[in-house]
């Protein structure tokens, strides 16, 4: 075992995509020899103690985080960014601003650059991928606006913080991708290799595709030509993912490096519910 894992994964328990059952995880985890696990659902961590239980039960390292999108006055969709927690304080930080969103947020869900600015510490933040904050919307923005609110990240979570890339052949993909290398290289800002993970197999994009239908409150047929999501969306192993992006190979061993700086334990005093 080593300290291989995908980074930003959605579980059954987001809201508007994914569709892995923790206990599917933890099984696909222990046959594929993965010694930590990392769920970053959307907007919630519903899944934290049962997570968390099974993980420690299966002598897997769990690593809780979570998907947000950042809240803008602009008529774009929202960047989102992720959080993962380092220890217990993360995880009390990620919870204070979760509450925050959905207690005084319903017609808006998200978060402002101050809510994340007070509530950073003790956490790692990933800058989101294709939907994040060097996304696919920054190819609406000038190269300096990207840049600010990068800077700005690189501030707030000072050593904390990095350029999440995927590679996933979906539209756009080549051009937003090299403008946040050039940017990362320019700001000097470590990058790390994802894969938003929303299944374990490619054979499981369709079931993906049934629940955001679903959501979106769409036929799945009006679906067919969506840009959204990709079948490449599965949990990639360490080789396939090593030579996805041979290169960039630093943004392969960053991942090492985030999983070990993530420690998260619940208090020995915690009491959990029963779970099967």
């Amino acid at each position: 075992m080593n300290n291989f894992t995908q980074l930003h994964l959605h579980s059954s328990y987001s809201l508007n995509t994914g569709t892995i059952k923790i206990d599917h995880l933890i099984d696909f985890a222990k046959k594929n020899k993965i010694s930590s696990l990392v769920v970053t659902d959307f907007i919630n961590i519903f899944s934290a103690v049962k997570f968390y239980q099974k993980c420690i039960k299966a002598s897997i390292k769990p690593i809780i985080g979570c998907e947000i999108p950042l809240i803008n006055n602009e008529n774009v969709k929202p960047d989102n960014i992720v959080l993962l927690c380092q220890n217990i304080n993360g995880y009390h930080n990620l919870n204070k601003i979760l509450s925050i969103i959905h207690t005084t947020r319903s017609s808006n869900l998200g978060a402002d650059l101050d809510l994340i600015e007070k509530y950073n510490s003790n956490l790692i933040c990933l800058s989101g991928g294709r939907n994040g904050i060097c996304g696919i919307n920054s190819l609406n923005k000038s190269t300096e606006e990207t840049k600010n609110i990068l800077e700005k990240f690189s501030r707030i979570f000072s050593n904390r913080f990095y350029l999440e890339i995927d590679r996933t052949e979906r539209q756009n993909e080549v051009y937003y991708h090299n403008k946040s290398l050039t940017l990362a290289d320019q700001l000097n800002i470590p990058v790390v290799a994802t894969n938003d993970v929303l299944f374990l197999s490619d054979s499981d994009y369709e079931a993906n595709e049934v629940k955001v239908a679903i959501n979106q409150k769409t036929k799945l047929d009006e679906r067919a030509n969506q840009v959204e999501y990709s079948p490449n969306q599965y949990y990639k192993s360490e080789k396939e993912m090593t030579s996805l992006f041979h290169d960039i190979p630093t943004s392969i061993e960053n991942i090492s490096e985030i999983v070990k700086r993530c420690n998260f334990k619940f208090p020995s005093s915690t009491k959990f519910p029963l779970l099967g």
